[in-house]
């Protein structure tokens, strides 16, 4: 099926959030963690942004729930539009490659600027007064090792202590194959729907609801359309959604919600809170843009797309060059220019840099590992087909 490019022009979207936090969390931690820190930290307008819907703009773990939701809604969108079987099966095959190959890339490059001592980080930290920032890139490489966590570690035991935005890969790995298990056993049966909650029964509290939550706005699109139909367009259900979806998408995941206009949320005590009401909110924006032409028409723009075709690789490499190339500059400009004009120069620049470093890796790397896992489905089923036919 073609690819559908405001999907990609979200995503785009979602990883430059993720882009804007590590950012702010490494210069302004108190955007993000609520607290007011020596130097420059000491203006509480940021400490009530951290707490407000603003914080939307930068909030990487909403945006990570947008990703997963993507994920379930894109990997089972073929699968119901066409009913085959084998659909689910090659996506399966095609998952492991698809994912190793960046992210082996990205772990590669995190062991040569280890290796030339590249990362500045270290002496950022203590002026921003991020100790986040500070501890990032701090062991010593290990080739091994990184070799170890790249095969295994990043993709089945949530390891990342090499490059920290792997948090997400085991999760994106046994989520896909969630989408691939779900759909290839029971995506023909009318038997899914009392499945469906079932599984969100089970699931609500983790992020691989997401995963499940995009299967089921996938089958909703493809077999009930009607649905989407009958608010497709409709001015006041489509803000209805962005406002809520954005609001719930805001909620702080690092600080108190006391004082807050979350604070009514106390009432509903599990500490994965946030997990849940992200997943909810990127439910609420996907439905959204699938019912407004005019939100699509937005994200399909050359611009937007473009961020969608770099997106994994902008999210795989921009802390490198946060830690490596932002990190130097900042420092060369802290001597001589105040501390918010410093940051906003490297800000600026480094974005630039983020941005061709990505379509670089994009082209060099990840473009070719979707045509790798590509043909190595198409040989493993060639063969398989093959077998059975004999």
């Amino acid at each position: 099926m073609p690819k559908i490019k405001y999907l990609d022009g979200l995503r785009g979207v979602a990883a430059l959030m993720v882009v804007f936090n590590h950012f702010f969390t490494a210069f302004y931690p108190a955007l993000y963690f609520g607290l007011a820190t020596p130097e420059n930290l000491k203006n509480p307008f940021q400490i009530f942004i951290a707490g407000s819907v603003f914080n939307i703009f930068y909030n990487g773990n909403f945006a990570v729930c947008i990703f997963f939701v993507l994920s379930g809604y894109v990997l089972s969108r073929k699968f119901f539009h066409e009913k085959k079987s084998n659909i689910a099966i090659s996506g399966a095959i095609k998952r492991y490659p698809r994912l190793l190959v960046p992210v082996l890339s990205s772990l590669l490059l995190v062991f040569i600027f280890a290796s030339f001592n590249w990362f500045s980080n270290q002496a950022v930290g203590p002026i921003s007064g991020s100790r986040w920032f500070e501890n990032l890139f701090s062991s010593s490489p290990d080739f091994l090792k990184i070799i170890k966590q790249a095969f295994v570690g990043s993709l089945f035991q949530h390891q990342s202590s090499y490059n920290i935005v792997l948090w997400t890969m085991t999760y994106e790995f046994f989520g896909s194959m969630m989408v691939f298990g779900f759909i290839g056993f029971f995506g023909q049966t009318k038997k899914r729907y009392p499945l469906y909650l079932l599984f969100s029964l089970i699931l609500f509290r983790s992020y691989y609801w997401a995963f499940l939550l995009g299967i089921m706005l996938s089958d909703l699109e493809a077999n009930y359309k009607y649905h989407l139909e009958k608010i497709k367009n409709k001015k006041i259900i489509i803000y209805s959604l962005i406002i809520l979806g954005i609001f719930l998408g805001s909620y702080p995941s690092q600080i108190p919600i006391d004082g807050t206009s979350y604070a009514f949320l106390r009432i509903i005590e599990t500490k994965e809170l946030f997990i849940i009401l992200h997943t909810i909110g990127a439910l609420m924006i996907m439905l959204a843009l699938l019912s407004s032409e005019k939100i699509q028409k937005v994200l399909e723009n050359k611009y937007f797309y473009f961020l969608g075709k770099i997106s994994f690789s902008m999210y795989l490499i921009h802390l490198i060059i946060i830690c490596s190339f932002s990190s130097y500059l900042f420092l060369q400009l802290k001597n001589f220019l105040p501390y918010d004009f410093s940051f906003l120069v490297t800000f600026i620049l480094s974005m630039i840099v983020i941005f061709i470093t990505s379509s670089l890796f994009y082209r060099l790397v990840d473009r070719k590992s979707i045509k790798f896992s590509h043909f190595l489905s198409d040989k493993i089923m060639g063969v398989v087909s093959k077998n059975k036919s004999q």
